[in-house]
């Protein structure tokens, strides 16, 4: 199992942060726009190769938001994902959809226990990562805990949690 860690301040002059493994070496890059319409961010490697584009669509049906992963810096790399927010009575489901990586649902809350729970292929299915918020510290602190070979998706996949949960950023 991998370990992430994604430590936000909140008073940064630039949008972009550095995500660590375990033993606290940064690993990925996330580059965002202060202002950007729609959002979009950028996930690199470490050295600041772009590995995925996210942009969120402007249109999604009936008020659920929709994001496109594409490959490299921009659309121009190809589609590689779609992951799309569906609300229920218990909260926000997650679904990832990729021929690439296979289909991967998130399911989870927040609160005092702010944890979501990423399954392969629906929520009866195997877990492959955890994520979750350290509510109580003074900048957003999230850890990724990965079973497999999709590290980098489930990053962005945090990395949209926290758009949509915390608006600010």
């Amino acid at each position: 199992m991998a370990r992430y860690q994604i430590r936000q301040q909140y008073f940064a002059l630039n949008d972009s942060f550095d995500i660590t493994d375990s033993s606290g070496s940064a690993r990925y890059t996330c580059r965002s726009k202060m202002i950007s319409i729609p959002k979009k961010f950028w996930l690199e490697t470490a050295s600041g190769k772009p590995l995925y584009f996210v942009r969120k669509n402007m249109i999604h049906w009936a008020g659920y938001p929709k994001f496109k992963v594409y490959k490299g810096e921009d659309k121009s790399g190809g589609e590689l994902a779609t992951i799309a927010v569906k609300y229920s009575f218990v909260g926000k489901k997650i679904k990832i959809s990729s021929d690439t990586f296979g289909d991967y649902m998130i399911i989870g809350r927040v609160g005092s226990n702010w944890t979501f729970y990423v399954h392969e292929g629906d929520k009866n299915g195997p877990q492959v990562a955890k994520i979750s918020k350290h509510v109580f510290k003074v900048a957003d602190t999230y850890d990724i805990d990965v079973n497999g070979a999709k590290d980098s998706l489930m990053i962005v996949a945090a990395v949209i949690l926290d758009f949509l949960y915390h608006k600010k950023h």
